[in-house]
């Protein structure tokens, strides 16, 4: 093996590279486990998979990676076995509510554009009165 010793730069890759692929669910083709499997390497190997070859240290954080994502796994499956759903009801009576809406919310919703351009109107009013303000500040400046 005439590999050269890996850099700071190159773990911190490939660090970043095992979060990639452990959250695009393709961890299992990290070089830890064909390595584990005894299988070859692959025609055109990955920067990621030769990196983990050479770095103990990047191999045993994709080991531990393995690690926690199968424990989380099985977690929880476990906590979906015990945890129930809510009954049928439970959920028709929720979706009821959410069509129904609130009272207060419906009454907001009427008066909600009609107070926007009231709003609206308020602002564009100061705002021209400061315009007409400033102007007539600089004609008399400029007159006197």
């Amino acid at each position: 093996m005439s590999a050269k010793p890996p850099t700071r730069g190159d773990c911190a890759d490939a660090r970043e590279g095992l979060r990639e692929r452990w959250l695009a669910r393709e961890l299992a083709g990290t070089a830890t486990e064909a390595t584990r499997k005894g299988s070859g390497a692959p025609d055109d190997p990955d920067p990621l998979d030769e990196h983990l070859e050479t770095c103990a240290a990047c191999r045993g954080e994709a080991e531990e990676i393995l690690f926690l994502d199968a424990s989380l796994e099985r977690g929880f499956r476990l906590l979906g076995d015990r945890a129930l759903g809510p009954d049928e009801s439970r959920i028709e009576e929720t979706v009821r509510h959410i069509r129904e809406g609130c009272e207060d919310a419906n009454l907001l919703r009427k008066i909600r554009r009609p107070i926007r351009i009231l709003l609206w109107t308020t602002f564009y009013l100061f705002t021209l009165l400061a315009c007409l303000t400033l102007a007539v500040a600089v004609i008399r400046a400029l007159k006197g």
